[in-house]
C-alpha cells in the first residue's frame, strides 16, 4: 500500500470532497443540484489515478501502451457506469416519482436495460487482462451488477400492489436467467462454430481459435460472475425492502404510521416471496450451468472462495447504497408523503430535513 500510494490519494480526494461540501453548506447553497457536478470529475480522476498506479505496479517493465491499456481496463466498470448513473439519477428517478402505478412497473422493467451495454462491454474486455488472476476478474465488473440490482429492487419495493411486485419479480428473475445463460453460452457457441469450421477447413488458425474460444480462464470468470449474481440479487432485495420499511417506521407521520407488526409482516411477506422466486430461477440456472454447460460453479464455491465472494458482495452493496441512498430516499419519501416536493438535489440532510 505504501509503495502504491493509494491510501494517500484517496484520503486527499476524500478531504477535498468533504471540504467542498462543508464550504457550500457554510454559505447555505448546498442544495443546488448543479453544485455536485465538480465532484464528478474528481471521482473520475481518483478512479483513473488508482487504476494507473495499480497498472504500473502490475505491468512492471511494460511499455507505456501496455500500462495505459491495463489502466483503462481496470477503471472500465466505473467509466462505463458514469453515463448510466447520470441517466438513472436525473431522468429515470424523476420520471418514476411522477408516474402512475403501471408506468412505474414499465420504468422498473426498463431500468436494468440501461446498464446492459456497460455490462456486456465490461465482461468482454476484462478477460483481456492476462496479467490478472482469473479468480479476481469478477471484481472488475461486480460494482455494475450490485448497483443495478440495488436500484431495481428499490423501485420494485416501492410498488403498492403486491401482485405487481410479484409479477415484476418473476419478469426480472426470468431476464436474469437469460442473462446468465447468455454469459455461459457465448464461449460455448463460439467454440462450437470454430470446431465446425475446423472440420470444413482444417487450417491451423481455425484450430487455434477453437482451442481458445472456451478456455479455463473464461469458464472460471463465468463461474465467479454467476456466484456474485446469486449473492447480489437476494442482498439487494432484502436491503431495498428493509430500507422502505425503516423509512415508514422512522419518518412517516404519526397519524399515518403503520404498526410495527404490520411493518414486520410486510417485510417478511415481500422478502419471502421475492427470495422464493429467485430460488426457483437460480436453481434452474445453476442446473443448466453445471449439468449442460459444465461450468464449475459448485467447485469454485466449495474451494473456500465463498468467503471472498461474501466480502466482495458486502463491499459492493455498501458502495452502492452509500452512493444512491440520497436519490433513493427521495423516491421513498415522495411515495409516502406526496405533498413533499420532489428534489433530486445535492443535499446531505435528506431524509432528515423537515418537509417544506
Amino acid at each position: 500500500m505504501k509503495d502504491l500510494d493509494l491510501l494517500a490519494i484517496n484520503l486527499l480526494a476524500a478531504f477535498t470532497d468533504a471540504l467542498y461540501r462543508l464550504v457550500l453548506q457554510t454559505f447555505g447553497i448546498y442544495r443546488h443540484s448543479w453544485l455536485s457536478y465538480p465532484l464528478n470529475p474528481l471521482f473520475s480522476t481518483v478512479v483513473f489515478g488508482n487504476s494507473f498506479i495499480i497498472a504500473r505496479h502490475i505491468a512492471q517493465g511494460g511499455r507505456k501502451k501496455e500500462v495505459l491499456k491495463v489502466t483503462c481496463l481496470l477503471g472500465l466498470q466505473f467509466f462505463l457506469s458514469i453515463p448510466a448513473t447520470l441517466i438513472v439519477v436525473y431522468t429515470i428517478f424523476p420520471w418514476y416519482s411522477k408516474g402512475r402505478e403501471l408506468e412505474k412497473v414499465f420504468i422498473a422493467g426498463v431500468c436494468p436495460l440501461i446498464v446492459s451495454i456497460p455490462k456486456v462491454l465490461a465482461r468482454s474486455l476484462v478477460l483481456k487482462l492476462d496479467c490478472v488472476h482469473p479468480g479476481v476478474l469478477h471484481l472488475l465488473v461486480g460494482c455494475l451488477y450490485s448497483s443495478s440490482a440495488i436500484v431495481f429492487r428499490v423501485v420494485q419495493a416501492e410498488l403498492t400492489s403486491f401482485k405487481l411486485f410479484v409479477a415484476l419479480g418473476v419478469g426480472h428473475a426470468f431476464i436474469d436467467l437469460i442473462e446468465r445463460l447468455t454469459i455461459t453460452m457465448r464461449d460455448y457457441i463460439w467454440q462450437s462454430i470454430f470446431r465446425l469450421l475446423v472440420r470444413c477447413n482444417r487450417t491451423q488458425s481455425l484450430s487455434y481459435s477453437a482451442r481458445h474460444a472456451r478456455t479455463p480462464r473464461s469458464m472460471r470468470f463465468v463461474a465467479d460472475v454467476s456466484i456474485q449474481l446469486l449473492l447480489t440479487e437476494p442482498t439487494a432485495l432484502v436491503s431495498a425492502v428493509g430500507l422502505r420499511q425503516v423509512y415508514k417506521f422512522m419518518f412517516s407521520d404519526i397519524s399515518n404510521r403503520p404498526s410495527v407488526p404490520d411493518l414486520v409482516w410486510g417485510f417478511l411477506e415481500r422478502c419471502a416471496t421475492g427470495l422464493a422466486i429467485d430460488v426457483v430461477f437460480n436453481t434452474v440456472s445453476l442446473w443448466l450451468q453445471v449439468r449442460v454447460f459444465n461450468i464449475a460453479v459448485l467447485k469454485v464455491w466449495n474451494s473456500k472462495n465463498w468467503r471472498a465472494h461474501f466480502i466482495a458482495n458486502i463491499v459492493f452493496t455498501l458502495m452502492s447504497i452509500l452512493y444512491f441512498t440520497g436519490f433513493l430516499f427521495v423516491i421513498i419519501r415522495t411515495k409516502n408523503d406526496p405533498h413533499t416536493p420532489i428534489r433530486f438535489t445535492f443535499n446531505c440532510s435528506l431524509p432528515f430535513s423537515p418537509n417544506k
